[in-house]
């Protein structure tokens, strides 16, 4: 077994209990977030959503149509968020005027040392982010389920496609 076999073997046998010991996700980036989408949203409405006891937030915009397609759950990629202007908010905005309801989510971000650098390893960090990122997707379809919307889609961009 090679290095770097041993070292995926080992990561993919612990991932379940991954999230109890290390949250890879920088909640401080995401607050800071938060809080600037809260003063600067023209469009949509900020929803605060639960996975599995973490506390993030999506926007959320009702078609502009009267007969709405469905629901359109969207990823933003790193250094991205739910408003960013030059994908992600274009995005909402069109789907919106073309009858779907959309939910923009806030995707876990990579916690960093002070040297800006991901911080433990990267390999840990991104299978815990996933394990994070797909708590938040079960969220937002959740949150589609009460609306009785039913028929849904995902949009991702940069690493919110992978």
């Amino acid at each position: 077994m090679t290095k770097k076999t041993g070292w995926l073997f080992l990561v993919v046998s612990l991932l379940p209990f991954l999230p109890l010991a290390i949250q890879a996700s920088n909640t401080a980036e995401e607050g800071r977030i938060q809080a600037e989408i809260r003063k600067q949203l023209k469009q949509g409405e900020i929803i605060e959503l639960d996975a599995d006891g973490q506390q993030f937030i999506g926007i959320y915009q009702k078609s502009a149509l009267p007969v709405t397609q469905g629901g359109v759950l969207i990823f933003h990629g790193l250094d991205q968020n739910p408003d960013s202007p030059s994908v992600i908010k274009p995005i909402r905005n069109l789907l919106t005027k073309s009858g779907w309801d959309t939910l923009a989510l806030q995707m876990p971000i990579p916690s960093m040392d002070s040297s800006g650098t991901i911080f433990p390893e990267l390999e840990v960090v991104y299978a815990v982010l996933a394990s994070e990122a797909i708590a938040r997707i079960n969220a937002a379809v959740k949150f589609f389920e009460d609306k009785e919307n039913n028929n849904l889609a995902i949009v991702g961009h940069g690493l919110g496609a992978n």
